[in-house]
């Protein structure tokens, strides 16, 4: 198995049960990543797998432009709409032009903004309630066993 189907397979068990800013994290390594193949296929004059980088790139980009909510917050869409509509143009800019310092420049953007999304994922969870422990009885001895937990029970009969 490739170092890349690897990471598929581990990323889709993660997406699995992650929340909606999880899930745009996610993505935003997913973008980062493909731009970095971009860049490693660049220096390798290998056309196609350049190619396949960036179309993934910007697979991956119009997932993330679906997600944006303009009902939630109108100005925070509207950037976000803006900074992916400059990121579509600097990836076909950069496929053209076979250009890693401008790739590297969009790699940085969105790792800054991805930080912004974690950010936001580290302020929910530090919100978030912890969870109570599930409460276990004393142990009692058993007949001829030796000793049994006690779970506590929901319903009692006579």
């Amino acid at each position: 198995m490739s170092t890349y189907s690897t990471e598929l397979s581990y990323r889709k068990t993660a997406a699995v049960g992650a929340s909606g800013v999880e899930l745009v994290i996610a993505l935003y390594d997913t973008l980062a990543g493909d731009m970095g193949r971009a860049i490693a296929a660049m220096r390798k004059n290998d056309i196609p797998a350049r190619s396949k980088a960036v179309a993934h790139a910007l697979q991956v980009l119009g997932y993330l432009v679906q997600w944006i909510n303009g009902e939630q917050d109108a100005e925070f869409a509207r950037n976000l709409s803006t900074f992916y509509a400059h990121l579509q143009r600097k990836l076909l800019e950069a496929q053209a032009n076979q250009s890693i310092e401008l790739l590297e420049e969009q790699i940085k953007l969105v790792l800054t903004i991805r930080r912004g999304w974690q950010d936001q994922l580290d302020a929910q969870a530090s919100k978030a309630p912890e969870p109570e422990p599930e409460p276990v009885m004393p142990r009692r001895p058993q007949a001829f066993g030796g000793w049994q937990e006690e779970r506590a029970s929901l319903s009692w009969s006579a």
